[in-house]
């Protein structure tokens, strides 16, 4: 009876063993989620000009992006809004996005006056999905729902750049 009590405790800690070793291992190739940063944000004339760059900040996953819709609002009414079409990231690189979007005549006067006031409260939000690639098998898609507070000046700028970070559910964009 000692055998078999031994002989059960053994393959007790060698299943044990290999549950940490695969909880570990799962850890550490888990992929990050992109980062999202506005570089340059500036409306003028009735438009809106962005750059916005995206970091894969994985070390052993590529990233492909489905197509990203980028909206801008004010006050939560949705001003302007671009497709920015489907593309893939190596490990580590960080990819800019350089866009104008037009925004409409009868909200542009109204902007403008905001804008000039220092009471406009625009905000960004970004929905798309993504996928992962790690040692050659690639994940499911992965839903993200981003935004972005931006402090505009009275000149239509951002002063800095701003991180976009996990979105309002009241503003997510649903794919079919």
């Amino acid at each position: 009876m000692v055998e078999v009590t031994s002989f059960k405790l053994w393959i007790s800690q060698i299943i044990i063993l290999l549950g940490l070793l695969a909880f570990v291992m799962w850890l550490s190739i888990r992929p990050k989620s992109p980062d999202y940063t506005i570089t340059k944000f500036s409306v003028e004339n009735g438009n809106i000009e962005y750059a916005l760059e995206i970091e894969n900040p994985n070390k052993d996953s590529d990233t492909y992006f489905d197509d990203c819709i980028l909206t801008f609002y004010n006050n939560q009414d949705s001003i302007a809004s671009t497709t920015i079409p489907r593309f893939s990231q190596d490990k580590g690189e960080t990819t800019p996005k350089i866009g104008v979007v037009y925004v409409d005549a009868k909200v542009w006067e109204a902007l403008h006056d905001q804008i000039s006031n220092r009471k406009a409260q625009l905000q960004a939000a970004l929905a798309s999905k993504i996928r992962y690639r790690t040692w050659g098998i690639k994940s499911r898609r992965y839903g993200v729902h981003l935004k972005a507070q931006l402090p505009i000046g009275s000149d239509g700028k951002i002063p800095s750049k701003t991180k976009m970070h996990n979105g309002w559910k009241k503003w997510r964009i649903r794919f079919t």
